[in-house]
């Protein structure tokens, strides 16, 4: 008899142990199939260039450029002019600042002026040419020296002046 009851309980034991087994690997399918249910993924690719922003100006992206000499008489207009383009410039928005620095030596004639644009302009005059992107635009700088009547042109045979023109052009936010 007593090797009756160990026999049962030995079976008890058994039927227990496959139970807590099945029910382990019932609850572990159930979270594996619940998991991936709840889980993607997704892979995206592509590639970043930086925008072309090639400013030119009278045609070419040369840092510095030179001006023919000009000789002026009295009583006459110059002008010179610069193309800024912009038009291969692949930003969205920028301006173009355009600056005016002049260097005299001698003495500076009375009716000596500078103009840009049609406007006066001297030493340090600053142009902006706002939302300038993918325009071209045509910058006339003028020059004119007015002799006054009986003015003698020799008190000014010691004059000169040079001029640089900076333009510069400037991504928006």
């Amino acid at each position: 008899m007593k090797r009756d009851v160990v026999k049962t309980v030995k079976a008890r034991s058994q039927k227990w142990i496959a139970l807590c087994l099945l029910l382990v690997a019932t609850i572990t399918v159930v979270m594996m199939s619940t998991d991936a249910a709840y889980h993607s993924a997704f892979s995206f690719s592509g590639e970043i260039k930086t925008a072309a922003f090639d400013l030119a100006a009278n045609g070419t992206g040369t840092a510095s450029q030179n001006f023919d000499e000009l000789r002026m008489e009295p009583n006459k207009d110059y002008t010179r002019t610069i193309k800024i383009d912009t038009s291969k410039c692949d930003v969205d928005r920028m301006d173009v600042f355009v600056t005016l620095n002049v260097q005299t030596t001698g003495t500076v004639p009375f009716g000596f002026m500078i103009t840009m644009d049609g406007e006066a302009a001297g030493n340090g005059t600053a142009i902006t040419l706002a939302d300038a992107q993918k325009s071209v635009n045509n910058m006339v700088l003028g020059f004119r020296w007015n002799l006054g009547d009986g003015e003698d042109a020799q008190t000014y045979k010691d004059f000169s002046f040079s001029y640089t023109v900076t333009v510069e052009g400037r991504q928006k936010q």
